[in-house]
């Protein structure tokens, strides 16, 4: 391992995830390593760490759809992962210091820890319905540190990261050390094309194209949103 990237919405790492339901049962460590997404990242107080939250792709369909958001094939391609479909889940996350103890190197590259970034547009449209389930209390959040962060530890710190990322996304003016959600998008966004450039990938219309990627099938069926809501989850 040579270094850790800087830790920035979007980014998609490798990390051993530690379910909420693991979490209940007392479990500190998770059973499998797999693909997260970064959702938010902070500067801690005091010092020049950044504590984040994450949330898990998996490959099991969710039993509730309102909860999660299929991801592009293409999007997967782009990120070179398997070709099967997957799924973010926006019910829970991980909270924790980067970076921590449960980073794992990718299996195309031992020196990486990270599949790169989401496209912004499609990104948007993952925090977009992750506000909207934190303003409804159905996201569980998994403290992975032990340590106090800035003052305030476990679920107290997690709501901290909820009101922040609510207030990012739907009222950036009230928090002044918060860019607005335009200026985090295309600095995303100029990010993202400038990685695709360097590594030889998409060219900036093709790339244009893949930001406006939606999954090809819709994951919710008429049916399925007559059902109640459950908080069990895929593996």
């Amino acid at each position: 391992m040579t270094g850790f990237p800087a830790p920035q919405p979007g980014l998609v790492i490798s990390y051993s995830y530690l379910w909420s339901d693991e979490a209940a049962e007392g479990r500190v460590e998770g059973r499998k390593d797999r693909p997260c997404a970064i959702v938010i990242a902070l500067e801690a107080l005091g010092d020049r760490s950044r504590t984040v939250a994450v949330v898990p792709i998996t490959h099991s369909a969710p039993p509730d759809p309102n909860v999660a958001v299929e991801i592009p094939l293409r999007v997967k391609e782009h990120l070179v992962l398997d070709g099967e479909r997957s799924w973010i889940m926006l019910n829970e996350m991980n909270v924790f210091r980067w970076p921590g103890f449960d980073l794992r190197p990718i299996a195309r590259d031992e020196n990486r820890v990270d599949y790169g970034f989401l496209p912004p547009r499609f990104f948007d449209s993952v925090i977009e319905k992750l506000t909207r389930l934190i303003n409804e209390g159905e996201v569980e959040q998994t403290s992975r540190d032990e340590w106090d962060f800035g003052g305030l530890q476990g679920t107290s710190f997690s709501s901290r990261i909820s009101n922040l990322l609510i207030q990012r996304i739907t009222s950036p003016s009230s928090n002044p050390s918060l860019p607005p959600i335009s200026d985090i998008a295309h600095q995303r966004r100029c990010s993202y094309l400038a990685a695709r450039k360097s590594a030889g990938g998409f060219a900036e219309n093709s790339a244009d194209t893949l930001l406006n990627l939606r999954p090809a099938v819709s994951s919710r069926t008429p049916e399925a949103s007559r059902r109640p809501r459950r908080r069990s989850r895929p593996r």
